[in-house]
């Protein structure tokens, strides 16, 4: 089995000696040993991924609290929303609306300014998604 990622092949070491012995020293060379340190690959941790989910969905609501008209209305809706490299919401848009036209671009305009307060995880897969549930009468 041959896995490419990112400028490298991982390939099963006797394929690895054959290629390097072919590509290095040619028909007529002998090939010579190469060794590395012990590289340790680790598939990237489900939890972190999720803690930044619930960073972003909780400064989406942290932000929506802060708006007194929103704050005020009752709705739910599901949102996508793109993070940028430097924590910052660089698009949202609805996946499910709050079936109010005038409420969801109020919404769409606040997520569009939120910060999440840091980057997200490089592996994070995007658009993340963020449902909101809001009761209303809060003053």
């Amino acid at each position: 089995m041959e896995v490419f990622h990112g400028g490298f092949t991982i390939v099963p070491a006797e394929q690895a000696r054959t290629r390097v012995a072919s590509f290095v020293a040619g028909p007529s060379i002998p090939a010579s040993t190469l060794r590395l340190q012990v590289l340790r690959v680790e598939a990237p941790s489900e939890g972190d991924r999720r803690l930044y989910a619930k960073t972003v969905q909780f400064a989406i609501l942290n932000a929506l609290s802060r708006n007194r008209e929103i704050r005020k209305t009752p709705y739910s809706a599901d949102m996508f929303v793109w993070v940028s490299p430097a924590g910052l919401v660089q698009d949202a848009s609805f996946f499910t609306s709050t079936g109010n036209n005038h409420t969801d671009t109020a919404i769409t305009n606040i997520v569009r300014t939120v910060s999440v307060g840091r980057s997200p995880p490089a592996d994070l897969p995007q658009p993340v998604h963020v449902r909101i549930l809001a009761n209303a009468g809060n003053p």
